[in-house]
């Protein structure tokens, strides 16, 4: 099915190419058998840029994929002791997002849209970050990278197949577009579930574009 709609995509007219870029505020909702939530996580910011199709439907309705860089993770703080660490997840992934827009004209030039749909990724690299603030001030910095992969026994920490829903709304005022969206993780991405590990990503982003062809 998204080969099909990448392909009708670029044989009819050829005609709306976006370049895209944008920032978003990322976490992964966590939790597992013992009840205990993501209590530490916080928002992090990130950066995504792709390049997408848009097709019209009919006058009200298209739909829009293409490929995305989008970094996702989490920024985890707990205090213990006097010190303070700072653990700053990310996730880098190549998406593949398909939504639907319905777009109202507001005049010639305006026009606002809802959207909808879903995504596919998968996850190129990872890394955590670490900031400890002892109770003397002393700071102690470390980066240790992530272990992409199904194979819990191998030492792999996170599945790099992700999939989800999105929801958004947008504005285009002639070649220029703006949206803001919410994506929320489908995935369980946690490789070792032995201790009912459930995580997911989520994400909300702003996102501006330029249409080529309009």
């Amino acid at each position: 099915a998204v080969t099909v709609l990448i392909a009708l995509g670029f044989t009819a007219k050829a005609q709306n190419i976006i370049v895209k870029a944008g920032v978003s505020m990322a976490d992964i909702n966590m939790s597992d058998n013992s009840g205990a939530t993501d209590q530490y996580n916080n928002l992090k910011k990130n950066v995504h840029f792709g390049v997408f199709i848009d097709k019209e439907i009919n006058d009200l309705i298209s739909y829009e994929t293409g490929l995305m860089f989008d970094q996702k993770g989490t920024k985890q703080v707990v205090t213990s002791g006097g010190s303070t660490m700072t653990n700053l997840v990310k996730l880098s992934y190549l998406n593949l997002p398909i939504t639907f827009k319905i777009g109202v004209p507001l005049n010639e030039n305006l026009k606002i849209y809802g959207r909808f749909g879903g995504y596919g990724g998968y996850g190129l690299s990872g890394n955590v970050n670490s900031e400890v603030v002892d109770n003397l001030g002393n700071v102690t910095n470390t980066t240790n990278d992530i272990q992409l992969g199904n194979d819990a026994a191998a030492g792999d920490q996170i599945k790099p197949v992700d999939y989800g829903a999105t929801l958004g709304a947008g504005l285009l005022y002639e070649k220029l577009s703006l949206d803001l969206d919410f994506d929320m993780g489908l995935a369980n991405i946690s490789t070792n579930q032995s201790v009912g590990q459930n995580f997911k990503n989520k994400e909300l982003k702003i996102t501006l574009g330029y249409h080529f062809g309009k």
